[in-house]
């Protein structure tokens, strides 16, 4: 194990001090020498489910390829999309949020997960669950800004993140250790090979953490297989199948002078955590016609999750998700049309106990939605530079939610009478509902293809987002006004989104504005009362708007590179008693800028910097309370490949030891990570 006792050592310091002096000298002599420029290549992505050039594409859209995986020395998919793709990722209580388009609180429900086609968000308020994607089983990952929900429908508002698993070219064994500061190890194997146009790859990954904080262990445990076919007549067939299971310790939220002292404390008595067993596969049935283009993918994911809050509060959430999604691409001269159907079925079943032997009930629900969604794009080509593009989607929705409440009676132990406490169904509390819901979306487009390097484009949706299950029903143990809120509507907005793109001989130039109007964004009320005696409700709020814009430039040369992704967003709430207050928990300004260069064949070094700027806390639509600070991190890391077979890395994270929130919620506090170092080893076969 790395600890890092040089906390803030004057030592440390000289250390940092002398890598950074270091890499401008070895900068230096790279530059002095002569360079070789090389092409990037126009990149194909699957934004629009087919491939297709990604200046074609009037959509902002960052592909991250295996090559950049392999180079981010990323441990996690979070790590690498902060770094690669300026993507905002807090952790709350050991819970890693994604936040896109100045959502704020809530952030992850409007931004769609996908793993060859099947949706991972869990169909409660809970987060995606990362630490079923180990890093080596990617082989690539797409990241859509903005609204996509006629391609993609429910949660695609905010964004989409497309992960594709890795294929096999070859005959191939990788094997990688790492350690690091905290207790930090992992382990990861990954085999695969091609023959008769088969192909079969299989792996396994483990990490453990003990935590920079008092009851903060996790650990991971994943195993996978993917098995494809590719036919003689342009069909490929892939099937990928995960199991696995993460446990995680929550240490809780701090307060302000608490977080001040000592950020590395625990608020809790380390009786707060969730064991999670998860599953997924899916398949994907793909080909290419004289007509066009099909595809078929379906799949399955499955979270059963064993919680803990606490004495007196425990639970089980078993989630579950399938999908069905067949769609083709009809071309004809000029015209290209896509034809498409979404069926999905979401349930959830929860119980909650009192006792942690899981004997004595307090709830039991049921829940579950199911959807139908044709959708249809056509694109008309103008000419060789000038495409028009239009499309719509419609969805019918069923949610059916049944909750049964308990009361727990006490043990009589008197004569005669011989009783242990049980559980019996209470007087009130109980519902069974079902809410039916339909709505459309559309979009509209332009992309004007300049030259082979240049492109402009722009776009206008209809977005929206239908409620998750625990926004519209109360069944977790938190008694709301309603029990079932019937008239809780989908949020629904307009999102215009411009921009231009450049790809070039050794440099490459992205620039998105946009503008987001929220007619009826889904928030809490605190102050809400109601029928069932509780106070709280999710409501339809009203009309926030947003507007932004987001830049990205990347050089890169044979021996060195530099990019840069910056973000700038702004919110107002234009109704209710918060009207023209900004939404909180959303920084206005963020980046990511990284500067690498290859001193030596074998030897490559990278700077990372990121900056957050401030923001208000989470629950303070007011803006009164105290702000969050902004904060800078750097990061420093080196890989050194002395044959083609072996590479050894290490890096430090947060090198200057900055301590910073990566979130506060009405004063609650959560700490972001320390300085931690880490260092490994890649074999490959």
């Amino acid at each position: 194990m790395i600890y890092c006792p040089l906390r803030e050592s004057k030592s440390y310091r000289r250390l940092v001090v002398s890598l950074v002096c270091l890499f401008f000298v070895l900068t230096y002599s790279v530059f002095s020498a002569a360079e070789t420029v090389y092409e990037l290549p126009d990149y194909k992505v699957t934004a629009r489910h087919f491939g297709q050039p990604i200046l074609d594409v009037p959509a902002d859209v960052v592909l991250v390829s295996r090559k950049q995986i392999d180079q981010s020395l990323a441990a996690s998919v979070p790590e690498l999309l902060a770094n690669e793709a300026n993507l905002l990722f807090t952790n709350i209580g050991g819970q890693t949020n994604l936040a896109m388009r100045g959502f704020g609180e809530g952030s992850g429900l409007r931004s769609l997960v996908l793993v060859d086609g099947q949706p991972l968000n869990p169909v409660d308020m809970g987060r995606v669950n990362w630490e079923q994607i180990p890093i080596n089983s990617i082989e690539s990952v797409e990241v859509l800004r903005g609204g996509h929900n006629v391609l993609y429908g429910d949660k695609a508002l905010a964004g989409v993140i497309k992960i594709k698993t890795r294929r096999v070219a070859s005959k191939y064994i990788n094997l990688e250790q790492r350690i690091g500061s905290y207790g930090d190890r992992s382990t990861l194997v990954d085999a695969g090979t091609y023959k008769n146009r088969w192909r079969l790859r299989s792996g396994s990954s483990y990490q453990k953490k003990d935590g920079f904080r008092q009851n903060s262990e996790s650990n991971t445990q994943h195993a996978y297989m993917n098995i494809g076919y590719n036919f003689p007549s342009k069909t490929d067939f892939n099937f990928h199948l995960s199991l696995g299971k993460n446990e995680n310790q929550y240490p809780g939220a701090l307060d302000y002078f608490t977080y001040k002292a000592d950020p590395y404390a625990s608020s809790n008595l380390g009786d707060k955590y969730s064991q999670v067993k998860f599953a997924s596969l899916s398949a994907v049935l793909k080909g290419a016609k004289t007509w066009g283009d099909w595809q078929i993918t379906t799949g399955l994911d499955s979270n059963d999750t064993d919680w803990s809050l606490g004495a007196g509060k425990y639970g089980i959430n078993e989630q579950s998700g399938m999908s069905l999604r067949p769609c083709i691409r009809y071309n004809r001269g000029n015209n290209s049309l896509s034809l498409g159907l979404d069926l999905l079925y979401d349930k959830l079943d929860f119980t909650e106990f009192s006792d942690v032997a899981h004997k004595l009930m307090l709830g039991d629900a049921e829940l579950s939605e199911s959807r139908i969604s044709p959708y249809f794009l056509f694109d008309h080509r103008l000419n060789s530079e000038l495409t028009l593009t239009a499309g719509m989607r419609h969805d019918w929705a069923r949610y059916q939610a049944n909750y049964d409440k308990f009361r727990v009676v006490g043990a009589v132990n008197r004569p005669g009478v011989q009783s242990s406490a049980m559980s019996i169904l209470a007087d009130t509390g109980s519902f069974d509902e079902v809410v039916y819901e339909d709505g459309s979306s559309y979009t509209a487009s332009i992309n004007y293809r300049l030259n082979r390097k240049w492109s402009l484009w722009a776009a206008l949706a209809k977005v929206y987002r239908y409620p998750v299950f625990d926004e519209r029903a109360s069944y977790q143990g938190y008694t709301l006004a309603e029990n079932l809120s019937t008239n809780l509507e989908a949020e629904q907005g307009d999102n215009i989104e411009f921009g231009c793109k450049y790809i070039g001989t050794h440099y490459s130039f992205y620039l998105t504005g946009f503008v987001l109007h929220m007619d009826n964004e889904i928030m809490y009320a605190p102050n809400i009362t109601g029928s069932s005696g509780g106070a709280g409700l999710n409501i339809n709020l009203g009309a926030v708007e947003r507007y932004g814009a987001d830049l990205s430039f990347a050089y890169h040369q044979e021996k060195w590179g530099f990019s840069s992704r910056s973000a700038f967003i702004s919110t107002h709430m234009r109704a209710g008693e918060n009207q023209g207050s900004a939404v909180p928990l959303v920084p206005n300004w963020r980046t990511v800028s990284q500067f690498w260069l290859k001193p030596f064949e074998w030897m490559k070094i990278c700077l990372i910097h990121r900056f957050v700027s401030d923001c208000y806390q989470g629950g303070d639509f007011t803006n009164s309370a105290r702000n969050i600070d902004n904060y800078h991190l750097l990061e420093i890391n080196s890989e050194w490949k002395f044959s083609p077979n072996i590479c050894l890395f290490f890096g430090l994270k947060n090198a200057l030891d900055k301590h910073y929130p990566e979130s506060v919620y009405n004063g609650a506090y959560y700490p972001g990570q320390t300085r931690t170092g880490f260092a490994g080893m890649k074999v490959s076969f």
